[in-house]
């Protein structure tokens, strides 16, 4: 299972990975969850070795849940306006939502209008793993790298198969879900069909309108090797989603249907010393307002190529040069206020990175020609080293890093907007260690750990201000500590927790920025049963000391129970609760003074899964 914990609250182990690769009859849990990662540098590297605080995370493992919750194991402030479907923002060490970027297999998700990571449109069932890379990312990928990078990464099937998920909850929940895989020889293809649906609860006090939604969402990935040298694939996905949703302005209920298109080719020729990698994507976003005219529509055509030089007699030093870009249209009808915006934006990179048993470093900069705003420019230098002792591994690492990030189309030109606002730009610092005891006990195994601080100036942050509208804040300073760990028992038990502590401030008038929790717990048990069955139980506390007026996070502490039970190898069936004995819910309030329920309420599901040998 992931060393994180699961801010759903409901985690249930499975009998299969929720990737498509079946390739084999366990859980996805730490044990069969990555060791490398390729987030941090765009090159593999030990997850455990990475001189950069990342963290792999499993798939849901139930139908009923989403993205927000899944990526809230990893410490992200996750905020979503009900169901699946709803509005979702992130927030990671402090930074703005919009300083998250979004990759789905190194594709950028996050849109053109507003820059925000577009949860709404990632399938997890099918996906292997989330990698979430914590600190800025401006020289691998440029723009909206601020805050980190979530990745969602895919893998090809390694075997024909089939699995069929069906799942029935509260508020009226249903999901079913399809996964095919056909191998032949080098060749392979994947498919994967989605259907969920949900009348909800009420998101508003007093209203008559839950967070409804219905979804269908589809990908099929085709692809494999040729010869010994070439590897490549080809993806199509499509969502087509209608949500409920109510305001927060005092005009009722409405309601949207948003279509989500994802076309991209990747490719990867080995040549000895050197490797050609390319992507090329077309990833667009149509969402259209049903009870008026308002639309957001945004379209992108990305490509990154680049070349990977790793000397045959050096083979720990590997050079990386690369060229990327992005072609971008924004097209908005918001309450009546159309605009519209294209931009061209190129980049070029290069990086140099060294592992080895003991020492890990890596060394790059970023030059990006952004056709509405000019140049700019990214840095960063990180490096750890290893110490082995005796029963006992610590991976000591620091790292330091400049980014960046223009203003969207709406932070210009929305009814709170500033035509007149800059880009920001960050740096930032961090020292941490990752560690590995070994126990010699029958009841211990090994207890893993991360502890970290951080640090990271923000110039120029787009903000709020009293009127609500934005305006760049002269200085922002982020300061915050975390620590997480596993305590793995010999009989399969597993005990984790995790904290941490943000503290994100306007530096001139040393305020509070709002929606950052301070203080963020979480603590989650584990424990195989026998007899097939296992049980999870886990809880979260959340603690904000100050927020903007419209919304007012205190206090939440809420718990979790998963239960699974394996019929066979090929048939499972789980019970999951999520939200249970929630201590007080986020709220949120409108400009007709209505409360807004931020989190979904309390939450019970059963699912079976069966799949073939």
């Amino acid at each position: 299972m992931s060393t994180l914990l699961r801010q759903t609250l409901a985690v249930i182990t499975i009998a299969v990975s929720a990737a498509p690769s079946f390739a084999n009859n366990t859980p996805a849990t730490a044990a069969t969850l990555p060791t490398v990662v390729v987030t941090a540098s765009k090159l593999p590297s030990s997850a455990q070795t990475t001189p950069a605080t990342i963290t792999v995370l499993a798939p849901s493992p139930i139908l009923g849940d989403n993205i927000a919750d899944v990526l809230s194991n990893a410490g992200l402030n996750t905020v979503s306006l009900g169901a699946n479907k709803q509005q979702t923002s992130s927030f990671i060490r402090g930074a703005n939502s919009n300083h998250t970027l979004l990759l789905v297999n190194g594709i950028r998700l996050n849109t053109a209008v507003d820059g925000a990571p577009n949860f709404s449109s990632i399938m997890l069932g099918q996906n292997d793993h989330v990698e979430v890379l914590e600190g800025p990312s401006s020289v691998q990928y440029g723009v909206n790298a601020i805050g980190g990078v979530v990745q969602v990464v895919s893998t090809a099937p390694s075997k024909s198969g089939a699995r069929l998920k069906l799942a029935q909850g509260s508020t009226q929940f249903a999901a079913g879900q399809l996964d095919a895989s056909l191998v032949k020889g080098n060749a392979y293809a994947d498919l994967s069909l989605l259907s969920q649906e949900q009348d909800g609860s009420p998101i508003a006090s007093g209203a008559q309108v839950n967070d409804a939604y219905k979804a269908l969402q589809g990908k099929l990935t085709v692809g494999g090797k040729i010869g010994e040298r070439v590897e490549t694939s080809l993806q199509y996905h499509n969502s087509n989603d209608d949500s409920q949703y109510i305001n927060f302005f005092p005009i009722g209920p409405l309601s949207y249907n948003q279509r989500n298109t994802v076309i991209a080719h990747h490719l990867k020729v080995n040549l000895g010393a050197w490797q050609y990698h390319s992507k090329l994507a077309d990833v667009r976003l149509k969402r259209d307002e049903n009870q008026n005219g308002d639309f957001v529509h945004s379209s992108s055509q990305q490509f990154d190529q680049r070349l990977h030089f790793t000397p045959t007699n050096a083979s720990n030093n590997t050079l990386m040069l690369g060229l990327d870009g992005s072609f971008e249209e924004g097209d908005t009808n918001s309450f009546g206020l159309p605009y519209k915006e294209d931009n061209e934006v190129f980049g070029t990179y290069a990086q140099h990175s060294y592992q080895d048993d003991i020492i890990s470093t890596q060394v790059g900069a970023r030059y990006e020609d952004n056709q509405l705003w000019g140049d700019s420019w990214a840095g960063q230098l990180s490096g750890g080293i290893t110490l082995n002792m005796p029963s006992q591994t610590h991976f000591a690492y620091a790292n330091i890093g400049r980014a960046f990030k223009t203003p969207t189309m709406n932070d210009r030109y929305f009814y709170s907007g500033n035509a007149n606002l800059t880009p920001e730009t960050s740096v930032s610092g961090e020292l941490g260690d990752k560690t590995t005891f070994k126990f010699d006990s029958p009841y211990l195994s090994s207890l893993q750990g991360k502890y970290y601080v951080y640090q990271q100036e923000i110039k120029d942050l787009i903000a709020s201000d009293s009127s609500s509208t934005l305006q760049n804040i002269k200085k922002a300073q982020i300061r915050g500590l975390g620590v997480q760990q596993t305590l793995a028992f010999t009989q399969g038990a597993e005990l984790s927790g995790r904290y941490e502590l943000v503290s994100a401030k306007d530096a001139t008038t040393n305020l509070e920025l709002a929606r950052r929790p301070r203080h963020n717990a979480s603590a989650e048990l584990k424990l195989p049963l026998g007899y097939n069955v296992d049980v999870a139980v886990n809880a979260q506390y959340r603690h904000t000391s100050r927020d903007s007026a419209n919304f007012n996070f205190e206090r939440r502490a809420v718990m979790g129970l998963g239960l699974n039970y394996a019929l066979s190898p090929q048939v499972n069936v789980s019970l999951e609760g999520k939200n249970l004995f929630d201590a007080q819910s986020n709220l949120g309030s409108d400009n007709s003074g209505a409360n807004f329920y931020i989190t979904p309420p309390r939450w019970l599901g059963v699912s079976m899964q069966v799949k073939t040998r």
